[in-house]
């Protein structure tokens, strides 16, 4: 078992798993959603597991979370702006659950401007 003392950052030592098909896995509408849960939660590496059309894991990917900007390309997945687009959320959030130990679902209903 990992030391956790070891390291300054324990969270460097995990990694996202995910399945996928090939045409996914080089898709922008896949890299950006799998870009903002992993910086979000600092790891480093995404681990794919490639399948075939019955789900059958045929070979294994790896992306650095750091690298995905680039491979899908700077106009479709703006850092700054998703980062400051995540803070407005989550500071949201807070001021709409003002309580601890509470448990508050959110919604996101496309289209509508109005978060539920």
């Amino acid at each position: 078992m990992p030391d956790p003392d070891e390291h300054q950052n324990p969270v460097l030592d995990y990694v996202e798993l995910k399945v996928t098909t090939e045409e996914n896995f080089q898709n922008v509408k896949t890299l950006v959603p799998w870009w903002c849960q992993s910086i979000v939660s600092g790891t480093p590496l995404i681990v794919c597991g490639i399948r075939d059309k019955d789900g059958h894991v045929k070979k294994i990917e790896q992306v650095r979370t750091d690298d995905i900007p680039d491979r899908v390309g700077r106009g479709n997945l703006d850092k700054e702006r998703y980062l400051l687009f995540l803070n407005d959320v989550l500071t949201w959030m807070k001021d709409v659950v003002r309580k601890e130990d509470v448990v508050a679902e959110f919604q996101y209903a496309p289209g509508s401007s109005v978060p539920r």
